[in-house]
Order: structure tokens, then C-alpha cells, then sequence
């Protein structure tokens, strides 16, 4: 069979299917079986898609079919585009079909002390046994994706007068705050207290994460400016170990309480005063079919957060008043 001459063709995703299922059964009956179809279909559809290509794409021998160069090169491809066209149509359905829970519940979440948990709860939350929780730390791209329906609520981070605006349609319920914490290097003096303040730290070198869309470097150097000094970012570093490791070298950063990045050679204490806290919040969409349940998420959400905050060693310094820090701000 000679490569046709004409244009480009387009495959359709049956097409790819039934590459895929005669592929990996090696076997045009096999795969018939695998496709709920005939096997002179699958033998009528696969000669058709030949003489469309110009290529054979499968040798027929006694003991089923042999991929030939082209189909080899073709399986290869089928295999990770497959999964991305499901993923769409997926997500084409769930966009399009709005009052109907979906079959497969798509969770968004930061880095946070809740993150392992979300979607179990959200999964037990609507008796549903199938959750993708996709985890990103950028704030203004799970709210987007919950505006258009691609998540289907999201728990986030904000911080206290940086808040994103929101995508029409979208609610967010603030339901705790959580504080910060400095890392400093063992022997730093200030390793000694067990609180430090946001105003001891205007000597020190500061590495933090690059600047993003979450609005924290603006809280910081407000936060700062209000106290009269001009915090010195002199390394900026994407990666926690990296960052960790200038820690050690005499560096100071900053992190989660309730969730702190510990590590050997680091002191690990609170910022006094409330400095820099955020707020831990759930997003959805007034629309969804999750909307009913979420005031239950976000009671079991900070539940959630006082179970793991429990584990972190700077609880006893401010987890003893539960009401300080728990919210219910809706917007």
C-alpha cells in the first residue's frame, strides 16, 4: 500500500480507539470484544482508516495482527493522546451538563495542611467514590477554573485585604486563619525566643518564593512598610529544598504554621502579633450541584485543619483559642 497524495486528514476519536483496542488485544476479534462491536466492523472501520492514511497500518497473520512501522509509530501516539481527548470530553460534559453531579468530582487545592484530606472529605461529603484533586498553589488559577466549571470547587489561600477578585458565579468562604511562621538558621539568635517579631526581622536576607499571583509579596511589603523597613529579598528560589538549604546557609524565610517546612539545621518559630497570617478558604460556584453541600465542606475542612495543625510543633504557641482563629467570612 502506497502513501496517498491527497491533503492532511483528520482522525476522529473512534478512529483512535480502534487503533488502540486492535493494538493492545493483537487481535481483531479481542478487540471487537474490547469495543462492544462486531469483528467485521472492526475489520471494515480498520480498512477503511488504512486507505484513508495510504499506510498499512496492521500485518493479519493466523495469530492475530502485527503493528507494521507506521502502526508502531502511530500506537505510540495513540497512547498519550488518548487519555488528553478523554480528559476534554469529560470536561466538555461537565461543563455543559450543569444541574447534574458529575462522575468524576474535580477538586482544586494549594499546598496547604488540608490538601491530603480534601478529597476524601468532598468524596464522603456527596457519596461519590471518584475525586481528582489537582493540587496547584496558584490562587487565581483554581478560582478561574472553578468560574468555567473545570474544577468544581477548590480550597484556597488568601490573604487578609489581597483578595483575587472573583469570577462571576463564584463563592468563597474564608474558614480559618492560619499563621506564619519564620525559618531561620539554628544558631541565629532570634532562634532563642520562641516568638519572634515581623520588626526583628529588617537586618536579615530574606529568600522567598518568585513573585506570582497570589498577592503575598504585596502583603509582605505593606506589612513591612508598615513597620518602617524594606524587607531584603536576595534569593528568590521556586523549589522548598533549595530554599531550605539557603535557610541554613544564614538566610531567613517564611511558612505556613500550620503546616511548617521543617527541616534538620532550621528553628522553626511563630511570628508574634498575628504578622502575615492567611486565610484558608473554599471556592465553588453557586450553580453547581456541590453548592448544597458546601457550608458541611467547610465545617469538615476546618476540622480538618485543627486535626493536622495538631501535629505541627508551634501549635501550643497559638492553637489554644480555637474561636481567635477560626472564620466565617463569605463573599
Amino acid at each position: 500500500m502506497t502513501a496517498s497524495c491527497g491533503g492532511p486528514m483528520g482522525f476522529e476519536v473512534r478512529q483512535l480507539r480502534l487503533v488502540a483496542a486492535i493494538g493492545r488485544e493483537g487481535n481483531l476479534s479481542r478487540a471487537a470484544s474490547a469495543l462492544g462491536v462486531s469483528q467485521p466492523a472492526v475489520s471494515c472501520q480498520l480498512s477503511r482508516l488504512e486507505k484513508q492514511l495510504g499506510y498499512r497500518l496492521f500485518e493479519r497473520n493466523d495469530n492475530g495482527v502485527t503493528p507494521t512501522p507506521m502502526g508502531e509509530a502511530l500506537l505510540r501516539r495513540v497512547d498519550s493522546v488518548l487519555p488528553l481527548m478523554d480528559d476534554l470530553l469529560t470536561d466538555i460534559e461537565q461543563r455543559t451538563v450543569v444541574n447534574a453531579v458529575p462522575a468524576v468530582l474535580r477538586v482544586g487545592a494549594v499546598c496547604s495542611a488540608i490538601a491530603g484530606r480534601i478529597g476524601g472529605l468532598v468524596a464522603g461529603a456527596v457519596q461519590s467514590g471518584t475525586v481528582s484533586v489537582q493540587i496547584d498553589d496558584c490562587v487565581l488559577r483554581l478560582l478561574d477554573m472553578v468560574g468555567d466549571r473545570r474544577l468544581d470547587l477548590a480550597a484556597i489561600k488568601e490573604y487578609p485585604g489581597y483578595e483575587h477578585p472573583l469570577p462571576p458565579q463564584v463563592r468563597v468562604t474564608a474558614f480559618m486563619a492560619d499563621p506564619t511562621a519564620v525559618l531561620l538558621p539554628e544558631g541565629h539568635p532570634l532562634a532563642a525566643r520562641d516568638v519572634v517579631e515581623l520588626g526583628d526581622l529588617r537586618e536579615e536576607e530574606w529568600v522567598l518564593h518568585p513573585v506570582d499571583s497570589s498577592r503575598f509579596h504585596e502583603y509582605l511589603f505593606a506589612s513591612c512598610a508598615a513597620l518602617g523597613f524594606r524587607p531584603r529579598i536576595t534569593h528568590q528560589c521556586a523549589s522548598e529544598q533549595a530554599s531550605l538549604q539557603v535557610v541554613r546557609n544564614g538566610a531567613i524565610s517564611l511558612s505556613q504554621a500550620g503546616s511548617p517546612a521543617l527541616a534538620p539545621g532550621i528553628a522553626c518559630r511563630l511570628l508574634g502579633r498575628n504578622a502575615l497570617s492567611r486565610k484558608h478558604a473554599l471556592a465553588w460556584r453557586l450553580d453547581s450541584p456541590l453548592a448544597a453541600a458546601a457550608a458541611d465542606l467547610v465545617e469538615e475542612l476546618r476540622k480538618v485543619y485543627w486535626h493536622e495543625a495538631r501535629d505541627s510543633p508551634l501549635f501550643d504557641h497559638w492553637g489554644t483559642e480555637p474561636s481567635k482563629w477560626e472564620l466565617s467570612e463569605t463573599r
